[in-house]
């Protein structure tokens, strides 16, 4: 019918979810990324985002720092 309104209910889902991976280093095969675990996370962590993110990319730079800091330290040494 022309001009009428009809109620269309859709049942629609948002997951948020984690997946965990972890590097195969097999000595008789190159190193690849298998995916370990798949999980959901709660609503509520959802707005802890940032802040993981932020302190991902602390702990990221920090292991930057310190593994560039025992390449120089190995260079001199070798010199």
């Amino acid at each position: 019918r022309r001009g009428s309104c009809r109620a269309v209910s859709t049942d629609v889902r948002l997951y948020v979810l984690r997946s965990d991976y972890m590097i195969d280093s097999r000595p008789d095969q190159p190193q690849r990324l298998m995916q370990v675990e798949l999980n959901t996370i709660a609503a509520s962590f959802a707005g802890l985002g940032q802040r993981v993110s932020a302190l991902q990319r602390f702990a990221i730079r920090r292991l930057a720092e310190e593994l560039y800091a025992k390449t120089d330290q190995a260079s001199e040494s070798a010199s």
